[in-house]
């Protein structure tokens, strides 16, 4: 069906998703594996238009629903944890996203299960996503606190050498401050930006950790995001069906944000070079005309590595789709997550505070 509507094909949950777009056009039926169309829309059925509460309003109403069920089972209606473990919970993405809280050490694992997954591709997607997940986070969480549901902070915390976790003051914040300064002269590197621009995180945040522990003594250093309810009627926990369902629509429609996001890079990565093409080309062109010592079996060879280096791989979009799956979707994790968090929520006889105490160790242990 979607070769006859010049559609492209989708698979997992971004399917589910292209099938309920496409109703908006018709109503159709299954037969088995055909398709059948009943009826067109003309004209189409009206699309619910988000701009309102921004781009980012198709994940709000799950990510509240999440948030206030999370933490209304929390003491004082607060959490505090990391921004990747948020994602997890969330169901924005599954175990293996932050697998290893060093993530060189799991993009070694990664390529190790796929010869595919090279460092400079792990590398490229977690630039893409990790800038995608944190835009969602950050514009729902804005919307949510003009809705009065909950307040939210960052706090920068400092582990030292007895395992203590404690929120850096001022002056400790200057250090750390100074420390990234130092550290990015070192690198010859103007800006964080740029230390993501050019791949550099694992070498940027390894010598701050060196730094600091030799500095200062501190073991590491992180930021946190803390997350407390303001909402003042009595909430209700929820069934786990309910929870992982939503968890699983989230994830759905994350997948479909991750999939845009490899398309168009990759399409504006092509852009690019083929205008510098063009460039080259006559680059090669006046090079020839002024120096005749210049042959032009040379300037071929140097165009072809040019064009070795700069690119894009024909297989770029199969291999970001493939590190989606991996790291994102839901489906890719085992049913020890779904076992464990059906026990969680359903287990007769657990008081909220067991509940805690069980879903911190599990998530400490799955997230790492």
């Amino acid at each position: 069906m979607c070769n006859q509507l010049m559609q492209q094909i989708k698979g997992g949950k971004s399917r589910k998703y292209h099938l309920n777009e496409l109703e908006r056009y018709f109503e159709y039926e299954r037969k088995g594996q055909k398709i059948m169309i009943k009826s067109i829309h003309s004209p189409p059925l009206a699309k619910q238009d988000g701009r309102v509460r921004g781009g980012n309003s198709k994940y709000i109403e799950h990510i509240e629903f999440l948030l206030i069920q999370y933490l209304c089972r929390r003491s004082g209606h607060r959490a505090s944890y990391t921004m990747t473990r948020w994602w997890y919970y969330l169901g924005m993405v599954n175990s293996w996203y932050n697998k290893y809280s060093d993530r060189e050490r799991l993009r070694k694992k990664l390529v190790e299960m796929n010869p595919l997954f090279t460092d400079f591709h792990l590398r490229k997607f977690y630039r893409r996503s990790d800038g995608d997940l944190g835009n969602i986070l950050k514009q729902s969480l804005e919307h949510l606190k003009k809705k009065g549901i909950l307040e939210y902070r960052k706090d920068l915390m400092i582990v030292d050498f007895n395992d203590r976790h404690r929120i850096a003051n001022s002056e400790e914040i200057e250090k750390i401050e100074g420390v990234e300064s130092i550290v990015l002269n070192d690198m010859g590197l103007d800006s964080k930006k740029q230390v993501f621009n050019k791949f550099k995180q694992d070498e940027f945040y390894r010598k701050i950790k060196a730094l600091t522990k030799e500095k200062y003594g501190w073991k590491s250093i992180y930021q946190s995001l803390v997350l407390s309810l303001t909402i003042s009627k009595e909430l209700e926990p929820a069934l786990f069906e309910t929870i992982q369902n939503e968890r699983i629509v989230l994830n759905a429609k994350v997948v479909e944000r991750v999939e845009r996001s490899i398309e168009c890079e990759y399409n504006r990565e092509s852009r690019k070079f083929e205008e510098n093409s063009k460039k080259q080309e006559k680059y090669i062109f006046e090079a020839c005309l002024e120096d005749d010592e210049i042959l032009p079996e040379q300037m071929k060879i140097e165009n072809e590595v040019w064009t070795r280096l700069y690119e894009p791989a024909e297989n770029s979009i199969e291999v970001q789709n493939e590190i989606k799956e991996r790291l994102i979707e839901i489906d890719n994790v085992s049913n020890e997550v779904s076992d464990y968090m059906f026990n969680v929520f359903n287990g007769e006889g657990f008081s909220v505070t067991k509940i805690c105490e069980m879903e911190e160790d599990w998530i400490g242990r799955v997230i790492g």
